[in-house]
């Protein structure tokens, strides 16, 4: 006992150092139940993040062909706006056409 009584400061030492290399076996066996366990639920996602992915894609390609169409839609839009406008002056030229072609039979009383 007067062994452990004179180096007390080495057996601290040493279950210090047990304690530590048993900390990084813990920690060690730990990284890799984990790296094992991501891994597997990184393959299990992969397959349905593609999917997502894809759709994505295929959304993003639906929204550019829709853009283009509603540039187009709104170009015709504004040639029919125009054509509009033109008929609402032929249609008042005609109008006051017809008033004048009507003017000689309020004189014969009709």
């Amino acid at each position: 006992m007067d062994w452990v009584e004179e180096h007390q400061v080495l057996l601290a030492g040493l279950v210090l150092v047990g304690l530590l290399v048993l900390g990084l076996v813990v920690l060690l066996l730990r990284t890799l139940s984990l790296r094992r366990a991501a891994r597997s639920a990184t393959r299990r996602v992969e397959p349905h993040v593609a999917a997502i992915n894809s759709g994505l894609a295929d959304a993003e390609r639906r929204v550019d062909a829709i853009a283009s169409g509603q540039a187009d839609l709104t170009q015709a839009i504004d040639r029919v706006g125009a054509h509009a406008g033109e008929l609402r002056v032929l249609i008042d030229h005609a109008g006051r056409a017809l008033a004048v072609l009507r003017a000689p039979f309020r004189y014969l009383g009709r």
